[in-house]
């Protein structure tokens, strides 16, 4: 308990002052209780200053039902929550005594809203008091921790995410003639954000918001670059986006997206051999998509290994506070090096759980920013060799086939690269049927590009078209007259 007098105290009398409103904590609660239980889903109990408050809605919160006056009662005494029957008698009788026929669902929805602000200052002042204590007693790490709670906002939930069945089928009809309408405006007809690789993004029509899509391959054979890919490709899209690496520093990374855009081998950039004809081409490169793309973001994050989604939230707050943008596309690389922030600094398991938690905490992250993600994983060592993968080859396989809504795989064996060819499997696809068929994509590695097309006659990369292109099979002509040429299989 803090002492008389002290800052802490001063704080928290201050709290109790200025910053909790039982009447609109009464009318929350009387809403909650006697005309819509369900919505119980869109509160924390943490929100209500009141004890009493607190533990009816852990009831109620419990049994979802419209109870009588009587029932909440029993039920309350039966969870054992009562210290002093007189006091919740008396709180039950205030509660079915307020008046709610002026509350409709707008209405609930501002109370919520006002509960929420009330709550959340409430919370910043206790942990600036925390601050202060912990400072005085030189315990920074505990100060650095309160300060990272406070940085996660506290919103309601949306209501949206919960209804009735039919009754939302105008809410069906309203977010399919919005997708027709992506799909219309779209330069590529889809209504989700595409990949580049076309045979794929037909197929699937892009990964749509609040869905998160899996690279598995083996070490090496281009994860990364595929994730860097994706990326890039989306940004030319419009759309604003992000890429975390736990791997190599944010400079490498930017390296990487130089590689693919101006077309100039990645060995020159390793090993500083760039010439004065590849510093004009890089040169007009930076200009030319400044130009183009520039309104559009491409933010790119190196983090420490074993970080967190909490690391990224802390980014994508940060960005959208700066920028007033939304962040729409997050890739990161990559899920085997994560830890998952239920586990403790000193937890660094590999095991089937906490990965399991990794994965989940990837999809809640997704889900809750309405993010596009694409992240990788490892495959187990005994299925290096394999060209066709199955969900179980994958590491942690139980957890990503539990959670990810879309999981592919880059297969490239010695045959493929002797024929400089990468196979693309689709092993699983929400909503949709996973395709028997491999994709063949055409990858150079040294550009960091995964999908460049396939061309006859081309003497220079700098040829390709800038933009990641589907690979066509060409149609067979008729040599000219007096030239020999080969056709393609």
């Amino acid at each position: 308990m803090a002492k008389p007098g002290s800052i802490t105290a001063k704080i928290n009398e201050r709290v109790q002052l200025d910053f909790r409103d039982l009447e609109i904590e009464y009318q929350l609660m009387a809403y909650l209780i006697r005309v819509h239980p369900q919505s119980c889903t869109l509160v924390h109990k943490s929100w209500f200053s009141d004890g009493v408050l607190r533990d009816i809605f852990t009831v109620i919160d419990k049994v979802r039902v419209v109870p009588s006056k009587a029932a909440l009662f029993r039920d309350i005494k039966k969870a054992d929550l009562i210290d002093d029957e007189e006091i919740v008698r008396d709180v039950l009788k205030d509660l079915y005594k307020v008046d709610l026929e002026s509350i409709e669902e707008r209405g609930a929805q501002h109370l919520m809203d006002q509960v929420v602000d009330l709550y959340d200052s409430r919370r910043m002042l206790e942990g600036i008091a925390g601050i202060i204590g912990s400072l005085k007693k030189f315990n920074r790490e505990k100060a650095k921790q309160i300060l990272k709670h406070l940085s996660s906002p506290v919103t309601v939930a949306n209501s949206r995410d919960e209804g009735y069945y039919l009754e939302n089928y105008d809410q069906r009809l309203e977010i399919m003639g919005l997708r027709e309408e992506r799909a219309a405006e779209a330069e590529e007809g889809s209504v989700g954000i595409p990949t580049g690789i076309l045979q794929f993004d037909r197929l699937c029509g892009g990964i749509l918001p609040k869905e998160f899509g899996v690279i598995a391959g083996t070490t090496g054979v281009g994860k990364t670059a595929g994730i860097v890919n994706f990326g890039i490709h989306a940004w030319m899209m419009g759309h604003n986006c992000l890429i975390v690496s736990g791997e190599m520093a944010k400079e490498e990374l930017q390296f990487r997206i130089d590689m693919n855009l101006a077309a100039i081998s990645g060995r020159k950039f390793r090993n500083a051999e760039l010439e004065e004809d590849d510093y004009a081409k890089w040169d007009a490169t930076i200009k030319r998509y400044t130009a183009m793309y520039g309104d559009n973001i491409l933010y790119t994050v190196a983090l420490h290994r074993n970080f967190t989604t909490d690391h990224i939230e802390e980014i994508i707050i940060r960005l959208q506070d700066d920028t007033g943008e939304k962040i729409e596309w997050l890739g990161i690389d990559y899920l085997n090096i994560m830890e998952s922030t239920r586990s403790s600094s000193s937890d660094n398991s590999r095991d089937w759980a906490s990965q399991a938690n990794v994965v989940w905490d990837v999809k809640g992250l997704t889900d809750e920013y309405n993010l596009v993600t694409w992240t990788c994983n490892q495959v187990k060592d005994e299925a290096f060799e394999k060209e066709r993968f199955e969900l179980s080859d994958l590491k942690y396989a139980r957890a990503i086939s539990e959670a990810a809504p879309v999981v592919v795989a880059f297969i490239r064996t010695d045959d493929d690269i002797l024929h400089d060819k990468m196979r693309y499997q689709v092993l699983k696809m929400r909503n949709a049927m996973t395709p028997k068929r491999q994709f063949v994509i055409y990858p150079n590695m040294d550009i960091m590009r995964i999908n460049i097309g396939q061309k006859t006659g081309v003497k220079s990369l700098t040829d390709y078209d800038d933009k990641v292109v589907r690979t066509r099979k060409k149609k067979y002509t008729p040599p000219k007259k007096d030239v020999r040429t080969k056709t393609m299989k």
